[in-house]
């Protein structure tokens, strides 16, 4: 297996995301998680763009659905401690928190969307909201949670 799919495999193991490509759950997942991740500063050189359901990757789509018919084995590799960190805090953020209720899926959709919009695309908070009640109407009301989540977590400018 190649060196990146391995890396992903590892990412996607340490964020507790299965490698799941026959749900379009499963897929959101993976690309709102890698995602988030490079948010947190993990150097995995995929380009997002908007898209149907929040920041999307065609790269990434094609190496998830590469790593899933490879033989699952990942070898003795392992992550540098540093990204081991930087993903332990950011697991704890992609589930949804005490009184979000969202499906997991939903929730990351919801948090890479919002940081997408605020960062990505520079909309102020009330235009990021305005936006997401247009597009995403089945998470918008939690904008404000995912607000609240990316910034204790370091991944929204004060």
């Amino acid at each position: 297996m190649e060196a990146h799919l391995r890396t992903l495999r590892l990412i996607l193991k340490a964020l507790d995301i299965p490698l799941d490509v026959s749900s379009i759950d499963g897929r959101i997942a993976m690309q709102k998680a890698i995602y988030l991740a490079q948010v947190a500063g993990l150097p995995l050189g995929y380009d997002f763009n908007w898209y149907v359901k929040g920041p999307y990757s065609r790269s990434l789509a094609d190496d998830y659905y590469r790593a899933a018919t490879e033989p699952a084995e990942l070898g003795d590799r392992d992550l540098k401690k540093e990204y081991r960190d930087r993903l332990e805090d950011l697991s704890r953020l992609l589930r949804p928190p005490a009184g979000v209720a969202l499906p997991q899926p939903a929730w990351l959709e919801l948090l890479a969307s919002w940081h997408y919009q605020r960062v990505r695309s520079g909309r102020a908070a009330a235009e990021a909201e305005q936006m997401m009640q247009r597009q995403k109407p089945h998470v918008a009301a939690e904008a404000q949670s995912a607000e609240q989540v990316l910034r204790q977590h370091g991944l929204l400018p004060a």
